[in-house]
């Protein structure tokens, strides 16, 4: 095998034979010090799922946010200032202003991350009551999974989030039957 034949990407010079008489190959970290770092730095480029070139820095003062009608049917109950994406059709960021209310038991296609800005809330999923549930209140968090049904109040008057969805909003209830 010539030194400069690729492993998985790698150089075969940065492997070694196993001991004890096994022709497995192992990696061996001493022996190439610059490939773990580079190896490192892989890794977490492709964990962001863009490349840098891709990416563009997004910016925007609380004061620019463009709030419109999360239902333009009913333009005082909620409002959205979508940070960057499309949420209609995939990934998104925004900020999510609603009155209060009092959330029925829901589910979403998608997974999401929320952060209370402003206000008190509760989140509890199917089987909990919202009464036994703590009150969140700024700079709490959740992480709902997607397909879990769930339910989400607003104990005050207004309530600001920030809300980052990995797909297109959208909300649907459980069938009752089940």
């Amino acid at each position: 095998m010539s030194s400069h034949r690729l492993y998985a990407g790698i150089p075969a010079l940065c492997f070694r034979r196993a001991r004890r008489r096994s022709p497995q190959l192992v990696f061996d970290w001493r022996m190439q010090p610059k490939w773990v770092v580079m190896l490192g730095i892989a890794f977490l480029a492709g964990c962001t799922g863009l490349s840098a070139a891709d990416e563009r820095m997004v910016l925007v003062r609380r004061e620019d946010a463009k709030f419109v009608p999360l239902i333009p049917a009913r333009p005082d109950v909620a409002q959205v200032a979508v940070l960057w994406g499309d949420r209609d059709k995939g990934p998104s960021a925004a900020l999510l202003r609603v009155r209060q209310y009092l959330g029925a038991l829901h589910y979403h296609t998608y997974a999401y991350d929320l952060v209370v800005l402003e206000g008190r809330m509760k989140h509890w999923e199917s089987g909990q009551q919202e009464a036994d549930v703590p009150t969140l209140g700024p700079g709490s968090y959740w992480r709902q999974p997607a397909m879990q049904v769930h339910g989400d109040s607003c104990l005050t008057d207004m309530c600001v989030v920030f809300i980052k969805w990995e797909g297109k909003w959208e909300s649907l209830l459980p069938d009752p039957s089940k």
